[in-house]
């Protein structure tokens, strides 16, 4: 996946597991882009867009804006991508109904299965994106270098601390039956109680190094920032601007960042699970509850060969047909644009 939290957030991930694509309909759609099927039918529906491309813009905000309202989303841009993409949904099925591929009840079926589909998919994005989150990613790096003994937190006399298991220490048996606290790798600050005191920079090199391709994402003065906005940092240095705080260690002093010590020494907390999708029926305001659908149903909510293997003309009608119902006040689909014609293709 694309590291970085912002680049994450304008992107929806699907995970898939072995065995949630069928071979048999993966090979079928295969074979039919090797026959060019697939832009057939992506150019039928850009030609059929074309004449309409004026209204559909002119309502396009307002018709993200409504379906935003019903994503489930911890991040802003979640909702508005989810949104996007129902709008692109919508527009197809309007397509496939106009050129005669599907009907009226076929098209509010599969635009209810798809928009669930969309849906579940937005709100799963949270663990994506907060396992991606700079600060916290951050912590959970140096926690892991401290039990791996690639890091070690002393007293503020340079000495193992309460719990030194816990802060990068191990015990060594020296002479008979001895034993003896080593500090494993490098000093990255010091701990008093529920005081945390990081260097900054070597804290910072340490993370990295223990991320490699998959670490810390920003910069360090950024990640400051970060550890500040999501209190982190316990206290800061309010008179000098500053984020880092002057304190004595080792009887020298240090420009340091004061956080909680609770933050490393205990075990980080899960990422919550995403929440059923709930939206409120266009026809009440009562509450409906989305069942999670299957991966087959994700991937059945349009079969291609049902609309690739009708014929297409260069020529429009003369007169405009009758407007399907749906597009003539009626929609069952809330937010729908009634305000431009469909013809028959």
């Amino acid at each position: 996946m694309p590291q970085g939290l912002s680049l994450r957030a304008r992107i929806l991930i699907v995970e898939l597991a072995p065995g949630d694509i069928g071979i048999e309909a993966l090979t079928h759609c295969q074979l039919d882009a090797r026959a060019g099927l697939f832009a057939e039918a992506l150019a039928a529906c850009l030609w059929w867009l074309s004449p309409r491309f004026e209204a559909v813009a002119e309502s396009l905000t307002a018709e993200v804006e409504a379906l935003r309202e019903q994503v489930q989303g911890n991040h802003a841009r979640t909702p508005e991508v989810v949104a996007h993409l129902g709008v692109g949904l919508r527009r197809f099925l309007e397509f496939a109904q106009a050129s005669g591929a599907i009907s009226q009840e076929e098209g509010a079926e599969r635009w209810e299965r798809g928009w669930t589909a969309l849906c579940v998919a937005g709100s799963r994005q949270t663990a994506y994106l907060t396992a991606n989150e700079p600060a916290r990613r951050y912590l959970e790096l140096l926690g892991a270098a401290l039990a791996s003994g690639r890091a070690h937190v002393a007293d503020l006399r340079g000495n193992e601390p309460e719990n030194p298991c816990a802060w990068g220490w191990r015990s060594t048996t020296i002479g008979i039956g001895e034993q003896e606290w080593r500090p494993q790798g490098e000093r990255i600050g010091w701990v008093n109680d529920d005081d945390l005191y990081l260097v900054p920079d070597a804290a910072y090199n340490v993370a990295k190094r223990m991320g490699g391709d998959d670490g810390i994402s920003i910069g360090l003065k950024t990640l400051h920032k970060r550890l500040k906005e999501q209190g982190h940092l316990k206290t800061v240095d309010a008179t000098h601007g500053t984020l880092t705080v002057r304190r004595t260690a080792e009887d020298a002093r240090h420009d340091v960042l004061h956080l909680h010590a609770s933050l490393l020494s205990e075990k980080p907390t899960q990422s919550p699970q995403p929440t059923p999708f709930n939206r409120a029926s266009s026809a009440s305001a009562s509450e409906k509850t989305w069942q999670q659908p299957s991966s087959g149903e994700i991937g059945e909510v349009f079969p291609s060969h049902a609309l690739l293997h009708h014929e297409y003309h260069d020529e429009r009608h003369d007169e405009p047909q009758p407007v399907p119902p749906y597009l003539n006040g009626h929609s069952p689909w809330p937010g729908a644009n009634p305000n431009y014609e469909v013809t028959e293709i």
